[in-house]
Order: structure tokens, then sequence, then C-alpha cells
């Protein structure tokens, strides 16, 4: 089972999850990124925070559409929105301290001033793998 937990300062339940996230051709190695669990979320979905803190790709080319080959305008809650979709590799750590491994893409969203805050998501395209538990009265979460 790979263990997630509940935001400490939050008053209702926010699950998180921590990933190893390697995106080939963007970075060079495995990064550490928590990643909000949103079963609404139809996609996994890096967003600029952890794009530019995490990841390391400069704030520049989150803006300009021209840098990337792949594109999506998937709507949600807040409307309309542009994510560059690369190939991802995904690692999440177990409670017996093996590794799961999955293989996919993410959407990487283009950064505005209004999703430069937002955390990063794993949504149903990787949540349908991964069975989910919550029990928000023990502060427990568990995947898979």
């Amino acid at each position: 089972m790979i263990p997630g937990y509940f935001h400490p300062h939050s008053s209702w339940p926010v699950p998180f999850v921590r990933a190893s996230l390697w995106l080939p051709g963007i970075q060079e190695q495995w990064t550490p990124v928590e990643i909000l669990i949103d079963t609404g979320a139809g996609r996994t979905a890096l967003h600029p925070l952890d794009a530019v803190t995490k990841v390391g790709i400069p704030i520049q080319t989150l803006v300009d559409p021209t840098a990337w080959t792949r594109h999506e305008t998937p709507a949600g809650i807040g409307g309309k929105a542009l994510y560059f979709v690369v190939a991802a590799h995904y690692a999440f750590l177990k409670s017996d301290g093996q590794w799961h491994q999955m293989d996919g893409e993410i959407r990487i969203a283009q950064a505005t001033m209004s999703n430069v805050t937002l955390p990063s998501l794993l949504g149903c395209d990787l949540l349908q793998h991964l069975p989910l538990t919550t029990d928000w009265v023990n502060r427990t979460i568990l995947l898979g």
C-alpha cells in the first residue's frame, strides 16, 4: 500500500501523496513532489509552483506555448486552461519500502496569475490503477 496524508493545517480533508516524478527530456533525475489527490480531475497535472521549484522548468517556458509540442485545453471547475502534455514516469514509495512505478503522461499547466500557487494534482488517469481508501477520522490515506 502507498500511504498518503491529509494536509496538517486544514480543518477539512485535503488528501496528498508523495511521489517521485521523472519527465524524460525535461529533467535528468527523479524529483519528489507532493501531489493533491483529486478524484474530480480526469488527468494528473503539474502546476507552475512545482514545475518551477521542483522540476526546474523555467517560468518563461511555462508561459510560451510554442516551447511545447502537445497541448490540451480541458474545461474544469475553474474554466478552461492550457496544459502541455509530456511523457512521465511516476514512483510511489509503498509501506513495505518497495517502489510502485507507473508510466504515462502528465499535463503541465501554462503559468498564469491564477494558477501559480495551485498544488499539482493526481487525477483519475492514475487513480484508476490505485484503489483509494481514506479515513478522515483516523487521518489515514492508502493507495493501491
